[in-house]
C-alpha cells in the first residue's frame, strides 16, 4: 500500500457531469467506518465499537481527502502521518487498509470479521440509480474491491399481504433497523426497514404516520412484523399541539360569532341532549335483541 492511499472510484452513465454529494458522503462514511473498525480489531477489540470510537483508534484511521480526477469519478483518499508517540502502531492504518482490501469480491476471509465487511457491503445499498458502481482499490498494485449498485426492489416473500397502516411510530432503533406502530389503545405492530428509509424514519419519529408495506397475519389475525415500503406524516388531529406551528400557521382557523349558525327557534338544550340519548340507547337495545 503506497503510503496508506486509497482510491474511490464512482462509475455510472452520467458520472462525467458529476455524482451526488449524498453519494459520496455515504460511500465516504462507510469506507471510514470500516477502517476504523478494522484498526479496533487489529489493536485487540473482539466487537463491533459501540459509541464514539477511542481517541487512539480514531487517530490511527482517519483518511483524509487528497483530491480528485476526471473520467468515472474518481476521489483519492489517504491516512495522515503517524503522529508522534505511536510507533508502535505507525503502520497499523496500512494493515487496515491492506487487510480490507483482501476481501476480494464476495467481501469475505477469516482475516477481516464480518461486522467490518458489512459496513463496506452497505455502500451498494446506499447508492443512487446515478451510480451503478464504486471501485476501491490501492492505485501502487491495482488491488481492488468492485461494489456494485443493490437493486431496490426486493421480492416478494411468499404469503405476504400488503399493509396500510395508520398510527403513532414509536420505539425507532436505527441500528436493528426495527420501530413500533401504536394505535390509540396500547397495541401496536412492529415493523423492519432498510437503509434507505433511514431519513424518513428519523424525520417521522414519534409522529402519527401512514404506512404501506407488506407482512403476514398470525392466527388471530392480527399483524406480525411488516416490512415498511413508504412512509409518510399524516399531520393527524390526533397528533401532539404544536405550539411554534400554531403561531406560524399563515391560514389560522379563528371563531367569528358573526359567522356562526344559529337555530331559528329557541329550544331547550337539556331537552335536546335527552332526546339524542333516548334515540342512542334505542339503537343499543334493538341491536342486541337482533
Amino acid at each position: 500500500m503506497t503510503e496508506g492511499r486509497l482510491d474511490v472510484v464512482f462509475e455510472g452513465p452520467d458520472v462525467g457531469h458529476g455524482v451526488p454529494l449524498d453519494d459520496v458522503q455515504k460511500t465516504w462514511g462507510h469506507v471510514q467506518t470500516a477502517l476504523r473498525l478494522m484498526v479496533h480489531h487489529l489493536r485487540g477489540g473482539d466487537e463491533p465499537i459501540r459509541g464514539r470510537p477511542r481517541d487512539d483508534v480514531r487517530e490511527l484511521s482517519t483518511l483524509l481527502f487528497t483530491g480528485a480526477y476526471p473520467g468515472s469519478l474518481g476521489t483519492s483518499l489517504e491516512l495522515p502521518p503517524t503522529a508522534d508517540g505511536l510507533l508502535f502502531d505507525d503502520d497499523i492504518g496500512v494493515r487496515a487498509l491492506d487487510s480490507i482490501l483482501g476481501l476480494g469480491r464476495e467481501l469475505q476471509n477469516d482475516t477481516v470479521p464480518d461486522w467490518v465487511a458489512g459496513e463496506l457491503r452497505a455502500i451498494s445499498s446506499d447508492l443512487s440509480a446515478a451510480v451503478s458502481q464504486v471501485r476501491i482499490g490501492d492505485p501502487s498494485n491495482g488491488r481492488q474491491l468492485i461494489l456494485e449498485r443493490e437493486a431496490r426492489t426486493r421480492p416478494r416473500p411468499e404469503g405476504a399481504e400488503t399493509a396500510l397502516l395508520h398510527g403513532w411510530l414509536r420505539e425507532v432503533n436505527w441500528e436493528r433497523r426495527t420501530a413500533q406502530l401504536h394505535d390509540d389503545v396500547g397495541a401496536f405492530v412492529a415493523l423492519r426497514f432498510e437503509r434507505e428509509l433511514d431519513d424518513d424514519m428519523l424525520r417521522c419519529a414519534t409522529q402519527h404516520v401512514r404506512v404501506e408495506g407488506e407482512g403476514r397475519f398470525n392466527d388471530r389475525d392480527e399483524w406480525t412484523t411488516v416490512r415498511v415500503a413508504e412512509l409518510e406524516p399524516t399531520r393527524s388531529w390526533r397528533r401532539a399541539f404544536d405550539g411554534e406551528e400554531f403561531w406560524t400557521n399563515p391560514d389560522p382557523k379563528i371563531f367569528d360569532p358573526n359567522a356562526s349558525v344559529t337555530a331559528s327557534e329557541s329550544f331547550d338544550v337539556d331537552e335536546f341532549v335527552s332526546v339524542i340519548h333516548e334515540a342512542r340507547d334505542t339503537e343499543d337495545l334493538e341491536a342486541r335483541n337482533r
